[in-house]
């Protein structure tokens, strides 16, 4: 999952280009969003 996030944001992907391996886009979206949110992540 965290690979994911890295992935898309190091490589300025939208969240629909991640690639499947990851997990989900809109999976990948909520937890940023989410962990964002809550100051851990970003």
């Amino acid at each position: 999952m965290l690979n994911g996030i890295i992935f898309v944001n190091r490589n300025g992907l939208r969240w629909r280009d991640a690639p499947r391996e990851y997990a989900p886009h809109k999976t990948l979206y909520n937890r940023c969003k989410r962990w964002g949110d809550m100051s851990i992540f970003m």
